[in-house]
């Protein structure tokens, strides 16, 4: 049992580096390989349905998240990637369940709490999203993007002075990464 699991894991890691290198075709082949030799691989199921994903076969990027959640419902990361199929499909109200429940699992999970609040923001549903990217911001003050979006939504709600202030704060954190990337720190 132990070598299959090596075995599997080494087609996994080939699988992955064919990813990155944009050999989809390939990528497919492996995920599938490993999963074959270990049925129960998490990331394997992860990571094929992003490939899938990748390809727009966003069908089958569902069957492979669907078949990971009935084998290990309480896996956070498929439920993320799952929304984001669904969202790209518009298929919102599933998108936002999805990320409802990846948040119930991990509540620290920021970027599900800022991409439920883009949803919401787009279905019009502003405070919502602002309470949302709030809690974004409270898991990850630098969070650019929640800020940024929380400012749209204040926008649309006719809160401009609080808005400026956010976009105030994105442009400084933004500000903050550029002045450090530009100058490597003391040691």
């Amino acid at each position: 049992m132990e070598q299959l699991s090596t075995q599997a894991k080494l087609y996994f890691d080939e699988a992955n580096q064919y990813f990155l290198k944009g050999a989809y075709q390939n990528a497919l082949e492996n995920y599938v390989k490993a999963i074959g030799l270990k049925p129960n691989y998490t990331l394997a199921y992860i990571n094929l349905g992003n490939t899938f994903c990748q390809l727009g076969q966003y069908d089958r990027a569902l069957a492979s998240y669907n078949r990971l959640i009935a084998i290990a419902p309480e896996t956070v990361q498929v439920y993320y990637n799952r929304a984001i199929v669904y969202r790209k499909l518009n298929q919102l109200d599933k998108a936002m369940a999805d990320y409802t429940k990846a948040i119930e699992l991990n509540p620290q999970y920021a970027d599900a709490y800022v991409n439920r609040g883009n949803i919401r923001q787009k279905l019009h549903e502003y405070e919502a999203a602002i309470a949302d990217y709030s809690f974004a911001i409270d898991l990850s003050s630098n969070y650019i993007e929640a800020y940024y979006n929380r400012a749209l939504a204040k926008m649309a709600l006719g809160q401009e002075a609080q808005a400026q202030q956010d976009l105030e704060q994105a442009k400084q954190i933004k500000d903050n990464f550029s002045s450090t990337d530009s100058h490597p720190s003391e040691t």
